[in-house]
This record gives structure tokens, C-alpha cells and sequence, in this order.
């Protein structure tokens, strides 16, 4: 059907399946770049790749990270308190892929409540955070398909059914939260990991 054919999409939010963790009631679909919608956007991309938790996916919004930022500064100034606070939550989003503490918050609203938002959704999605906020928020895999012999032995041991378990995983959460661009880029890295996986089958 040429959903896979062509070029990477260059953005992996589509603004009808985002979550709204810090829109504000003048954003909508046919409204003008704002910066809340923008940060919106972003937030949306670090909670579906941190949830999926696909190294490529993530590495993709990390790619792109300081594209957003200069769209970001581009839009003009809402003043000296709205820019400060904006950016202390981009920061925060940032610090969620190197571990971050959950009680951290920004200081003025949206922020505030799109923040706690992310953490208490990334935690309803079974993502564990690090003690002290050590490590980024990681996914909990279910038993898709381990042997007894992985589950007698605990994840400290690397087999090729705990590696299609973890793949399993991975395609179940994107098919759960992730929109159709991402779930096209998760199937291309899943693809070229093809051969990594039959080598261990």
C-alpha cells in the first residue's frame, strides 16, 4: 500500500493523536505555531519514545532536538517569565532521557501540570524511574514469549528469546501509543535488526 515507501517522515507528532500535556485553550488544529504547541509536540515525542523505549526511536527525537529548540526560539517573546519558564520545561523534557527526578516540576503553569502529567502517564504506562532519578524511565517488559528457562535464570542473562521478548515488547507498546510515522520508522529499525536476531535464534 507504499506506507513504508519514500523518505523518513521528518516529524514523529501528528497533532490530532497527541496527548495535551500543555496546550492552552487558543491552540487548536487550524490555529498559527505557538509556543505551547510546540512544547506540546516535543512532549508528546519524549513520552512515546521513552514508553516504546526503541533505541533508534528515541535517537531520532534526540536528533532533532536542537531543531526544536531554535524553532522554539524563533517564535516571538511572551515575555521575560513565560520564556524562563519555558525553557526550565524543555530542560526538564531533555533531563528525562538521563534521569531525572519525578517530583521535579516547572514552576509556572502549563508547565506545571503537563509535567506531572508526562511523569504520572510514563508511570500508568509501567515505566520505573531511577532511584534519585538514575537512568531514564524504563518500560517494564511482560512475558511475551520467555522460555522457563529465561524466567528461571532473571534478566541478567541474555538469550534469544528474551531478545524477540524484548523486540515483542517494543512492537506492542507502539502499537498501543505510538502514531503511524513512528510505528513506519520502528518497523524500518526492526528490520534492519532482522539478521542480529536470527543470529542468535
Amino acid at each position: 500500500n507504499g506506507d513504508t515507501d519514500g523518505p523518513p517522515p521528518e516529524s514523529i507528532t501528528t497533532t490530532l493523536l497527541d496527548v495535551d500535556f500543555c496546550l492552552l485553550e487558543s491552540d487548536g488544529v487550524l490555529s498559527g505555531p505557538s509556543r505551547t504547541k510546540l512544547l506540546n509536540e516535543l512532549s508528546n515525542a519524549v513520552f512515546k519514545s521513552l514508553v516504546v523505549s526503541d533505541e533508534d526511536l528515541i535517537g531520532f527525537v534526540l536528533a532533532g532536538w536542537d531543531a526544536r529548540l531554535s524553532e522554539l526560539q524563533s517564535l516571538p517573546s511572551a515575555g521575560v517569565e513565560e520564556d524562563e519558564a519555558a525553557w526550565e520545561y524543555v530542560t526538564l523534557l531533555r533531563g528525562m532521557f538521563d534521569g531525572v527526578d519525578p517530583a521535579l516540576a516547572p514552576s509556572r503553569p502549563p508547565y506545571t501540570q503537563g509535567y506531572k502529567r508526562l511523569v504520572t502517564m510514563l508511570k500508568n504506562a509501567g515505566c520505573r524511574f531511577g532511584e534519585s532519578g538514575r537512568g531514564r524511565p524504563v518500560p517494564q517488559d511482560k512475558n511475551l514469549c520467555l522460555s522457563l528457562l529465561d524466567v528461571r535464570r532473571g534478566p541478567g542473562h541474555p538469550s534469544p528469546t528474551r531478545s524477540l521478548n524484548r523486540a515483542s515488547n517494543v512492537v506492542a507498546r507502539a502499537l498501543l501509543y505510538a502514531n503511524k510515522p513512528e510505528r513506519i520508522r520502528l518497523a524500518r529499525s526492526l528490520e534492519g535488526r532482522r539478521g542480529e536476531l536470527q543470529q542468535q535464534l
